[in-house]
C-alpha cells in the first residue's frame, strides 16, 4: 500500500505541470508557429511604415538593427539615389545627420540623390556581412563605398591576433571561412548565427528587443522595469535619427589627442583589406557601378614614421583599385582642424570633402555614365 501510494505520487509530480499533446495538436502548434514565422517579417513593413527623409541615417542604438537597414537599402532603390556604403565616417560621428558627407553632396548638386548608408563599427569584415546578406536589393546600381584604413591601423584592428578582441558587430563576420583568429565564439554560436541568416523572423525579433526592450532581452528587462509593459506602444513607430551630438564637435588638438604611433599591418596579409576587396568585387558581380572614396585620414596626428607606413599604405589600396579598374577617389588629408580625431571629419571637413569629390573628373564622370 505504501510502495504503491510512493508510486502514484512519483507518477503525478512528474506529470502535473506537463502539457501532453497528441500527435494532431503537435502537428498544429508546429503549423501556427511555422506560419508565423514566414509571415510575419512579410507582414510588419505593413505595421511599421518606413519613410526616411533624404537626411535619414540609421540611428545609432540601431545599429546592429540588420533589418532595419536592409528596408534603408530598398527605400533608396525604390527613390532610385545613390547609396554611400561605409563605417562612421560615412554616418557622421561627430556631426548631425544635416551636416554628414550625403547631406552636403545633396546641397551641392541641388537634388536628393545620395543616401547615408553608414552603419557605427562597420570594419570591412562586417561590411562584406551586411551587403551580403542585408543589401541583396543593390542590383545593377550606382554605388559608393568608402574604406577606411583606420581599420588596417593595427594587428588588433584587423583582427589578425591569436588573443580574443571585442569587436563590432561579430554576427556579420564570417563565422568558419575565412578564419579571424581574434574571433573566438563557440562553435554553438557561430552555428547559431548562421542559422539565424537563414530567417527573416529573427530579424525581427532583433528589431523588437532594440525598440522594445532597450537591446536586452525580455527576462532581464522585465527584471529591471517590473512595472512597465513593453508593448504598450505597439507596434513602435519606425526608428528615427536623433538630433542630438555624440560627441562635442571639437577637433582633435582641441580634444588634447596626442600624435599617435599606428603599427600599420602590410596590406597583402591584412584580414580587412582582403575583405573589402571582397565586398567590391560581390558589389560588381550583382551588376553595380562602384565608385569608392579611400579616407581622408588624418595624417596631421601620425608621427612621422607612422605617416610614412600609412602612405605606402594608401599606395598600395590606390594601385590595386586602378588594376581593377575601379572608379576611385583618394583625397589629401583635410586641414587640421577640420578633424575630430583619427578619422572622422567635422562638419566643415564633410563639406570641403563633398566638394573635392563633386569636383574630381573621375567622380563626374562616373556620374554622368550612371
Amino acid at each position: 500500500m505504501a510502495n504503491g501510494t510512493t508510486a502514484g505520487s512519483a507518477t503525478d509530480l512528474a506529470t502535473s505541470n506537463a502539457i501532453l499533446l497528441s500527435p494532431r495538436e503537435w502537428l498544429m502548434a508546429t503549423l501556427i508557429v511555422a506560419v508565423f514565422v514566414i509571415a510575419a517579417p512579410r507582414v510588419w513593413p505593413s505595421m511599421q511604415p518606413f519613410n526616411p527623409s533624404v537626411d535619414y541615417r540609421i540611428p545609432f542604438e540601431f545599429s546592429e538593427d540588420y533589418g532595419l537597414y536592409r528596408r534603408l537599402v530598398d527605400d533608396c532603390i525604390d527613390h532610385d539615389r545613390l547609396l554611400l556604403i561605409g563605417d562612421s565616417v560615412i554616418w557622421g560621428e561627430y556631426v548631425t545627420a544635416e551636416q554628414s558627407l550625403s547631406h552636403y553632396l545633396n546641397a551641392q548638386v541641388g537634388s536628393p540623390q545620395f543616401v547615408n548608408g553608414g552603419v557605427n563599427g562597420t570594419h570591412p569584415l562586417a561590411l562584406e556581412g551586411l551587403v551580403r546578406d542585408y543589401a541583396g536589393g543593390l542590383s545593377d546600381r550606382s554605388v559608393i563605398v568608402h574604406c577606411n584604413l583606420l581599420w588596417m591601423s593595427s594587428p588588433e584592428r584587423d583582427l589578425q591576433t591569436d588573443e580574443a578582441v571585442e569587436f563590432n558587430h561579430p554576427r556579420l563576420i564570417p563565422q568558419l571561412i575565412p578564419r579571424v583568429p581574434a574571433y573566438q565564439a563557440s562553435a554553438d554560436a557561430r552555428m547559431g548565427i548562421l542559422f539565424d541568416r537563414c530567417l527573416a523572423y529573427r530579424d525581427l525579433v532583433e528589431h523588437l528587443r532594440i525598440s522594445c526592450f532597450d537591446s536586452l532581452d525580455p527576462y532581464p528587462w522585465s527584471l529591471e522595469h517590473p512595472d512597465e509593459n513593453p508593448f504598450t506602444n505597439f507596434p513602435p513607430a519606425a526608428p528615427t535619427p536623433s538630433a542630438t551630438l555624440r560627441h562635442r564637435p571639437v577637433s582633435w588638438t582641441e580634444q588634447g589627442i596626442p600624435m599617435q604611433e599606428f603599427p600599420w599591418v602590410d596590406l597583402d596579409g591584412s584580414l580587412q583589406w582582403q575583405a573589402f576587396c571582397r565586398t567590391i568585387e560581390l558589389l560588381e558581380q550583382r551588376g553595380n557601378r562602384v565608385f569608392v572614396i579611400v579616407g581622408p585620414f588624418n595624417e596631421h596626428l601620425l608621427s612621422a614614421e607612422s605617416r610614412q607606413s600609412y602612405r605606402r599604405l594608401k599606395s598600395g589600396v590606390k594601385e590595386w583599385l586602378q588594376a581593377q579598374g575601379a572608379a576611385h577617389f583618394v583625397p589629401e588629408a583635410l586641414p587640421s582642424e577640420e578633424y575630430a580625431d583619427a578619422s572622422h571629419p567635422l562638419s566643415s571637413g564633410y563639406e570641403r570633402l563633398a566638394e573635392q569629390l563633386l569636383s574630381e573628373a573621375a567622380f563626374q564622370q562616373w556620374l554622368e555614365e550612371r
